[in-house]
């Protein structure tokens, strides 16, 4: 049985053709296909042009995605052969942009789960912070995140790889934050988020800060009222932060 694979790739141009990939041309795929997975003649494989959140890979006059589909003609660890099957349209993303703010986590696993759901739910923008309770005490990989990201968009077929952004201090960010700023609050006597986002437009984006483990500080909590942003409410329990993230996407994602 043909087995599918998916990648972004950044050296193409000419997408609607046969495709050789080498040492030169998409060396990671070529590893991936010719050492990795030992994918074989007969195996599918679609390609899809590496961007940065909204707009990669789309047609901008009709505001559409595609995706390119090959059958392997050979695949070795020098080089693999592509055959051009057709040009398919990629309908999976949302139709709003869908922002999480994070704070970072204790442990980089955590992280890396965030990351990978948010993307899996359709964020189109990931922006990492740091609150006041933020225990992280690794040093962030850029590379390392944004390959995470990568792959995560390729498992759950998404058309466009979410944008990953350092973001600072939790202060300076909200500060700057437009006022569309919806906050997940721990133990608040607000609306629930599905209550928010009724009041919300439907092609608007939208922005959901998660605290770190303990939540805010006094003092960001403070700021944040100072600010006027939205707070809303998960529940009466109080939740990990990565679930936290996880549901607040799920719901944006399904109720808009």
């Amino acid at each position: 049985m043909a087995r599918s694979y998916r990648f972004f790739v950044t050296d193409l141009k000419d997408f609607e053709e046969n495709v050789t990939l080498s040492g030169n041309v998409e060396p990671e795929v070529v590893e991936q296909l010719g050492k990795v997975l030992r994918a074989k003649a007969g195996d599918e494989v679609v390609l899809l042009p590496t961007g940065i959140g909204r707009g990669s890979g789309r047609n901008e006059s009709d505001q559409k995605y595609f995706e390119y589909v090959y059958e392997i003609a050979s695949a070795h660890k020098k080089g693999v052969e592509l055959t051009f099957l057709k040009k398919v349209e990629n309908e999976n993303e949302l139709d709003f942009e869908m922002e999480l703010v994070v704070c970072l986590p204790n442990k980089p696993d955590k992280l890396s789960l965030i990351l990978q759901k948010a993307v899996e739910l359709g964020a189109t923008r990931l922006v990492l912070v740091n609150g006041d309770f933020s225990q992280m005490k690794h040093g962030l990989r850029e590379d390392r995140l944004v390959k995470i990201v990568k792959e995560a968009a390729e498992q759950s077929e998404r058309a466009t790889v979410p944008e990953v952004v350092v973001g600072g201090d939790l202060r300076d960010f909200v500060g700057d934050a437009p006022g569309g700023l919806l906050v997940a609050m721990e133990r608040a006597e607000n609306k629930t988020l599905p209550e928010v986002l009724k009041s919300v437009e439907a092609v608007s984006p939208i922005s959901i800060l998660i605290g770190p483990e303990g939540g805010f500080s006094d003092e960001e909590k403070t700021l944040i009222e100072e600010l006027g942003l939205t707070c809303f409410s998960l529940g009466k329990r109080v939740l990990r932060m990565e679930t936290a993230a996880i549901v607040s996407l799920g719901m944006t994602a399904l109720m808009r």
